[in-house]
């Protein structure tokens, strides 16, 4: 798989996580189908983004890469950060 390839799947899995966690928390509530799929998305997509963007990493040693791997894992730790800030504001 060219590095052109992998920095692409590693932006679209951030995206898309991006995406489906904004729907998640501000449009979608209680009993909607599709209600959780962002909470679930930020387990799912943001590892193989990662992978992906250290894969393109180990071809190109570009900044770009490095960009995209933090972004990543940033979004990998959004469910964190919003279950430890809900907590606190509305309690257990």
């Amino acid at each position: 798989m060219s590095a052109r390839l992998q920095r692409k799947s590693a932006t679209t899995a951030f995206l898309v996580t991006a995406v489906l966690l904004i729907t998640d928390l501000f449009f979608i509530f209680y009993d909607h189908p599709l209600d959780g799929a962002g909470i679930l998305s930020t387990f799912i997509l943001p590892p193989a983004g990662i992978l992906f963007g250290l894969s393109a990493y180990k071809k190109t040693r570009s900044r770009k890469d490095i960009i995209l791997i933090l972004l990543n894992a940033a979004a990998f730790v959004s469910y964190f950060a919003y279950m430890f800030f809900g907590t606190l504001i509305l309690g257990p």
